[in-house]
């Protein structure tokens, strides 16, 4: 059996627009209503990688619900708050920087631990997302529609549960992670 972990499609939202922590805050709403732009290559690249006798999951945010529509063409699957991506911590510090510069900010706090509360909370998350899937997966190949940090630390759990882990070398909008028992 098979897991598949697909990061979402690249949202409408430009990200690149340079802003205090107060821009980057309405940036980041935005972000997470955004739908995904179109990408016809991607989708069929992906139908092609899953087959089509897969259980699907998504993450109920829109940028992963339309990706999953998109390569379903619009076939059931299951939307799941546990796949959101990871909340990672507000950091107020005054710079300028633009979306992706915040979001690594940000995730270097979440690593290293400034709110320790979160960071267990949302591996506690992860971990019972990988459970889930695994679950799942007993008698056919499970796809899930998520997004970039969340899916690789659900692939880690994953793969602590003894499946072999294959991971793209950069993780970008559209991106497979495969898991094999």
């Amino acid at each position: 059996m098979k897991i598949f972990l697909i990061r979402h499609g690249k949202p409408i939202v430009k990200l690149n627009k340079w802003t205090n922590i107060t821009g980057y805050l309405k940036l980041f709403r935005k972000y997470n209503r955004s739908g995904i732009i179109n990408d016809k290559r991607n989708i069929d690249r992906i139908v092609r990688i899953i087959g089509n006798d897969v259980i699907c999951f998504s993450s109920d945010l829109p940028r992963a619900v339309e990706t999953a529509q998109q390569v379903l063409s619009n076939s059931n699957f299951e939307k799941d708050k546990i796949f959101r991506e990871v909340e990672l911590p507000v950091v107020r510090i005054p710079i300028i920087a633009n979306y992706f510069i915040w979001r690594s900010i940000s995730r270097f706090f979440w690593l290293i631990g400034i709110k320790k509360e979160n960071y267990r909370r949302e591996k506690k998350r992860a971990e019972k997302a990988a459970k889930k899937l695994i679950d799942n997966a007993k008698d056919q190949n499970v796809v899930l529609f998520g997004h970039g940090l969340m899916n690789s630390l659900v692939a880690h759990k994953i793969k602590t549960n003894g499946w072999k882990l294959h991971i793209p070398l950069r993780i970008n909008y559209w991106n497979v992670i495969i898991l094999e028992q």
